[in-house]
């Protein structure tokens, strides 16, 4: 089973992407905002793969994902969510 860890700062998104991995077949280990630091999570709870949400605008996205992958390779999946609806 895959350890899954979420970093995202949107606690409802971050709800539905849980139960659905879970129900997947992923074990969701954690879910961290932004404003924690990622790289000394991601050594304490060495996740297999890490989600983040593009969307936030407390840090840069590039750098977090250089920093969480630097000390191990890792995938990391980044989303964000089209506000827009489709016509």
């Amino acid at each position: 089973m895959l350890k899954v860890m979420i970093v995202d700062n949107n606690l409802s998104c971050v709800k539905v992407l849980k139960q659905s991995l879970i129900k997947n077949g992923f074990d969701v280990i954690a879910y961290v905002e932004y404003d924690v630091h990622l790289q000394a999570k991601c050594c304490e709870l060495e996740p297999d793969v890490v989600i983040i949400d593009t969307e936030s605008a407390s840090r840069d996205v590039l750098d977090n994902v250089c920093m969480i992958t630097k000390n191990k390779t890792r995938p990391v999946v980044m989303f964000s969510q089209d506000s827009e609806k489709s016509r």
